[in-house]
C-alpha cells in the first residue's frame, strides 16, 4: 500500500478496528513500491494486483495493442474511457521502462 488510508478499502477489516489502530500504523517513508511496467508486464500480472480488475486491465491492453506502447503515465488520462480518479489511484503502482 502507498497510503495508510488504503486499508479502509479492505472489506474484511472493520472500520472501527482501523480507527482504533490508525495512529499506530504508517507506511515506511523509504518503502520502494513494486511497480508494474505498463508496456512489458503481462495481463496475468496485472490481474494479480488488487486495483486491476478484468475490465480495466482489458481496456489498458486493448488500447496498447491497438494504438501503441505507452510513452508516459499521462497517456492513461488521454485514453478517455478510464475515470481520472481511477488513473490517479493506479499511477503510483505503474512505470514505463523505455
Amino acid at each position: 500500500y502507498n497510503f495508510v488510508n488504503q486499508l479502509y478499502e479492505i472489506n474484511k477489516i472493520k472500520n472501527e478496528n482501523l480507527i482504533k489502530f490508525m495512529n499506530k500504523l504508517y507506511v515506511e517513508p523509504n518503502f520502494d513500491l513494486i511497480k508494474m511496467d505498463l508496456n512489458s508486464d503481462n495481463f496475468k500480472g496485472f490481474m494479480k494486483h488488487p486495483y486491476f480488475d478484468y475490465y480495466h486491465t482489458k481496456k489498458l491492453f486493448d488500447y496498447k495493442n491497438k494504438n501503441r506502447k505507452f510513452t508516459s503515465l499521462q497517456d492513461l488520462k488521454k485514453m478517455g474511457f478510464i475515470d481520472p480518479d481511477y488513473v490517479d489511484k493506479i499511477t503510483p503502482y505503474l512505470k514505463i521502462e523505455q
